[in-house]
């Protein structure tokens, strides 16, 4: 059972319905470019590993929750930048439970550590014509990606682990601008 703050904040969530769905206005109003590709469709930090200098990606096969005719499909390529993102934001809250003077170090970690890997997927993907060509809607379908992965966990944790619902809670919450992130346990 999620403990009262979570709850509390998984009513406000509720509450907020035509706000999060405000979030998808931008890619919902205009044409996008880009491509649809052959995506990983679960990427996440522990789908990345190391071996001798070398970067491995492992299992391109997908969520494994999700039927397979679902996980063939294309997509833009920003779906798995935004899975990584909420990986690393994850990663950020989990390691800062129940330690709030962690808090401010984990969430500065974790504006960086995104920073970071966006600027370095832009930048390898460079002119390869995949991403919308305005900065803008890359924003605009980044966000819109980030609150579905959010929503996602959220229902996740909610069926198997609900004590770990505040965890997509708070990034839920921060995408509305409802409190900053790890303001709360």
């Amino acid at each position: 059972r999620a403990d009262d703050a979570t709850t509390s904040m998984i009513r406000d969530m509720l509450s907020a319905e035509d706000e999060l769905l405000g979030i998808l206005d931008p890619i919902r109003r205009k044409p996008l470019t880009g491509q649809r590709i052959r995506r990983h469709g679960d990427y996440r930090l522990d789908e990345v590993f190391v071996v001798d200098g070398a970067l491995i990606i492992e299992d391109f096969s997908g969520d494994h929750g999700r039927p397979l005719s679902e996980r063939r499909l294309r997509g833009s390529p920003l779906r798995d930048v935004a899975q990584m993102l909420r990986s690393l934001d994850y990663l950020a809250l989990t390691s800062s439970a129940g330690v709030p003077q962690a808090r401010p170090w984990a969430a500065a970690w974790s504006e960086r550590m995104c920073s970071e890997f966006v600027s370095g997927y832009l930048s390898a993907i460079g002119d390869a014509g995949i991403l919308p060509d305005d900065p803008d809607s890359i924003d605009d379908l980044l966000n819109a990606f980030m609150v579905s992965r959010a929503l996602q966990e959220l229902s996740w944790e909610l069926r198997t682990d609900p004590t770990r619902a505040s965890v997509p809670a708070l990034g839920l919450r921060r995408y509305l601008g409802r409190a900053p992130l790890f303001t709360r346990e």
